[in-house]
């Protein structure tokens, strides 16, 4: 699974962008962070680091507690 989210999702065969879809819709946490890992690889590549400062809001901190830890702990 790991794999299949630090993919680009372009990369992926049909068969596998159907059982990453099938995974996920089982679990809303996962589906959350692999929207989150997506993000993040969105905003790294297209050089828009800046965007990188402030905590993550809305259904992010619902559905993971464990973003909002990791972000606003961090030196």
């Amino acid at each position: 699974m790991t794999r299949w989210i630090t993919r680009r999702p372009d990369a992926l065969t049909e068969d596998e962008r159907q059982r990453f879809k099938a995974v996920l819709a089982r679990c809303p946490e996962r589906e959350a962070a692999a929207a989150h890992v997506g993000s993040f690889a969105t905003m790294m590549t297209g050089l828009q680091g800046d965007q990188l400062g402030g905590a993550p809001s809305g259904k992010a901190t619902a559905t993971t507690p464990w973003v909002t830890t990791l972000t606003t702990s961090a030196p």
